[in-house]
C-alpha cells in the first residue's frame, strides 16, 4: 500500500513476475520456471493423480486437473493445497478454462464431455458439451466462444459458452489435436503430433507448421504475456519455447511426462499516488500498452466506484479530491 495526501493506492491484485508452470504426468508434480528459463522447483505442487490440464484464476489460484483421479485440485499462489477435489465426479479430465466470468470448464476425456462449474467448484452442468471426441485442450476467444480439441476426430471444435455448436470442424486437416491457444491477435494454435498448425480467427489455414521439430507427443500449447509460444513435448520431457516466427528460443528440460502449460497471470498494473495540487489528487498508472484499466475509488474500502478507464500507462488527477478527506484508490485490468 502507498500513502500520500491523505489518500491511499490499493493495489486489486498482488503477483509475482510471470512464470512457467509444467503438470508432470509421470511424477504427479507441477514444475515452475521463470520466464528465463530456470527451473524454481520441480514441485510447486505434488501428490497429484496423472496431473494434466492447468488454469490459473484472476487471484492466482493454480487449478490442476487429476486425470487419474477424476478431480481438480486447487492451490494457491504459494503452492499450498487448497483443496485436493475443488470439483469431483469427472471422467478422465484433460484440458481446463475459465470464461470471463469465472467459471471452470473442464474436458472429460473419458466420457466425451465438457463439464462446467461456477467459481465456487458447484455443478452447473455434468455435459454442458457432447459433440466431441475424446476431448482434450480447451481455449476461449475474445468473444467468450469456447474451443475444443477433438483429438479423437482430427478437428477443433467451436462452442458457444452455453454449450451451443458454432462449428464443429472449425479446424481441420490435423493429426491427434491437443493443445489449443490463442495468440493477442485472434490466431488459434494447434499441436498435433510433432507440429504446431496456426489458423486465423474464421478458421482458414494459416500455416500446418508454425512450429516443428517437436516430439511427435506434443501437448497443450501457451503464450506468455509476449508473443513466445511454449509446447510440451511428452515424450522428450521438455518444454520448447518459440518466438512469434516459429523459431525455437530455448528448451526446458528436466521434466517427466509433461503434459499441459500455464503462465501465472501478468503482474497487475502499477497505482503510484502523486503529491497532493491546488488541481486534485494525481495517480499514475503504469502498464502495458494493450491493457486496459479502470481506476476506481473508495472511501471505506468496501464500496468501490468506477473513476476513469484508459489503456496502457497514463496520469489522472481526481479533480474531486479533497486533501481534507480520506480517499482510496485502485485499479483492475478489464
Amino acid at each position: 500500500m502507498l500513502s500520500a495526501a491523505l489518500a491511499l493506492a490499493v493495489p486489486a491484485l498482488t503477483v509475482g513476475a510471470q512464470n512457467i508452470f509444467v503438470a508432470n504426468d509421470d511424477n504427479g508434480t507441477i514444475s515452475e520456471f521463470s520466464t528465463n528459463g530456470t527451473l524454481i522447483t520441480n514441485a510447486f505442487a505434488s501428490g497429484l493423480s496423472g496431473p494434466r490440464g492447468l488454469a490459473f484464476d484472476t487471484t492466482c489460484n493454480l487449478y490442476v486437473a487429476n486425470y487419474n483421479g477424476n478431480t481438480v485440485s486447487k492451490f494457491n499462489a504459494n503452492g499450498t493445497l487448497v483443496t485436493n477435489a475443488f470439483v469431483s465426479g469427472l471422467h478422465h479430465p484433460e484440458g481446463l478454462a475459465f470464461d470471463g466470468s469465472g467459471n471452470l470448464y473442464v474436458a472429460n476425456e473419458g466420457n466425451n464431455t465438457i463439464s462446467k462449474f461456477d467459481s465456487n467448484g458447484t455443478l452447473i452442468k455434468s455435459n454442458l458439451i457432447v459433440a466431441v471426441l475424446y476431448p482434450y485442450g480447451l481455449a476461449f476467444d475474445g468473444s467468450g466462444n469456447l474451443y475444443v480439441a477433438n483429438e479423437g476426430n482430427n478437428v477443433v471444435s467451436k462452442f458457444t459458452s452455453s454449450g451451443g455448436l458454432g462449428n464443429g470442424s472449425f479446424a481441420s486437416g490435423l493429426l491427434y489435436p491437443v493443445g489449443v491457444v490463442f495468440d493477442s491477435t485472434g490466431n488459434l494454435y494447434v499441436s498435433n503430433f510433432g507440429k504446431v498448425s496456426e489458423f486465423d480467427s474464421s478458421g482458414t489455414l494459416i500455416t500446418s507448421t508454425f512450429a516443428s521439430g517437436l516430439n511427435y507427443q506434443t501437448w497443450s500449447l501457451a503464450f506468455d504475456s509476449g508473443t513466445n509460444l511454449y509446447v510440451a513435448n511428452y515424450g522428450g520431457n521438455t518444454v520448447s519455447e518459440f518466438n512469434s516466427s516459429g523459431t525455437l528460443i530455448k528448451t526446458l528440460t528436466g521434466l517427466n511426462g509433461p503434459t499441459y502449460i500455464a503462465i501465472s497471470p501478468p503482474p497487475p498494473p502499477m497505482l503510484v499516488p502523486m503529491p497532493w495540487t491546488t488541481n486534485g489528487f494525481q495517480l499514475t498508472v503504469s502498464d502495458s500498452a494493450t491493457k486496459t484499466n479502470v481506476v476506481e475509488i473508495s472511501t471505506n474500502l468496501v464500496n468501490w466506484s468506477p473513476l476513469f478507464t484508459n489503456m496502457g500507462s497514463f496520469v489522472f488527477t481526481d479533480t474531486n479530491g479533497s486533501h481534507n478527506h480520506q480517499r482510496f484508490y485502485r485499479t483492475k485490468r478489464q
